[in-house]
């Protein structure tokens, strides 16, 4: 996958670009950092959950910043 961008890759792998970034600061390559991630979900299937957006307060299209805002705040009241 030459010439992928850091973005694009997060993207893909469904996680933060400061995630790569942080892990091409590291030195790993591009196929590197997908194996760890890949890894990652399979020891812990809440992520994969989370990352494949099963979640239960997924966005829904349409909705802004300010509702996800609240969302996410009632979710870790709940949580907490």
């Amino acid at each position: 996958m030459a010439g992928i961008s850091q973005a694009e890759l997060a993207r893909q792998l469904g996680v933060n670009k400061s995630t790569i970034t942080y892990h091409v600061k590291r030195g790993l390559t591009h196929a590197q950092i997908r194996e760890l991630i890949k890894a990652r979900r399979k020891e812990n299937p809440a992520v994969e959950a989370a990352a494949s957006g099963v979640e239960k307060n997924a966005p829904v299209a349409g909705e802004g910043v300010a509702e996800l805002r609240k969302k996410k705040l009632a979710a870790e009241v709940t949580y907490k």
